[in-house]
């Protein structure tokens, strides 16, 4: 990633590395290893979507899925032209969508999905101060308030008051991580 200096250094960069990827300009073996690294991941971290304490950066439907069905579609479809950041991914969300990889839906899906894991993310690494991916129950309590605050208990409801916004939490994020499936699944599989 460019971060000072030559812009044209990091471009050059990227194009070699994107070559050491997608040797003779075949990405094949490296989109089929990324896929392959996506399953194991899948099995080592739940086989399941729905886990009660989901792990926001692994787990099925989260942000490395995000990433890796990205990374397939760029050394498929979009080599770094000179002047331009390979990292920006709303750009390369943006790409796909004009290219026709992606709908316009598509796009604002994946990038809405992005920013609400990558804001949990960030949340949940705030308050257990350190590196932290897992969504547990504690941190559900914790967060669920913070970020639906108007999430009420209906009369009568015997539970926990802060229940609502984890509800509120979890759904957001299951509907999230159900859609990146959705759309990652589409694009990867269009990749190899």
């Amino acid at each position: 990633r460019h971060i000072a200096g030559d812009r044209v250094l990091s471009t050059e960069l990227g194009r070699a590395t994107l070559g050491a990827l997608a040797p003779a300009g075949n990405p094949n073996d490296f989109i089929a290893m990324l896929a392959a690294e996506q399953k194991g991941r899948h099995e080592r971290f739940g086989a399941s979507l729905y886990l009660l304490e989901p792990n926001l950066k692994q787990g099925i439907g989260a942000l490395r899925d995000l990433s890796t069905a990205l990374w397939a579609a760029q050394v498929r479809w979009h080599p770094p032209r000179p002047g331009e950041d390979p990292e920006t991914t709303e750009g390369l969300i943006g790409d796909l969508v004009a290219l026709g990889h992606l709908t316009r839906r598509q796009g604002d899906v994946l990038a809405n999905a992005r920013d609400f894991m990558l804001r949990v993310r960030a949340l949940v690494q705030l308050t257990t101060k350190r590196r932290f991916d897992q969504l547990t129950f504690e941190i559900q309590e914790a967060l669920g308030p913070t970020l639906f605050p108007g999430a009420r208990p209906h009369a009568g409801d015997i539970r926990s008051a802060v229940a609502p916004a984890v509800e509120a939490l979890m759904r957001e994020y299951y509907l999230h991580a159900r859609q990146v499936v959705q759309v990652t699944d589409r694009l990867l599989e269009s990749a190899r």
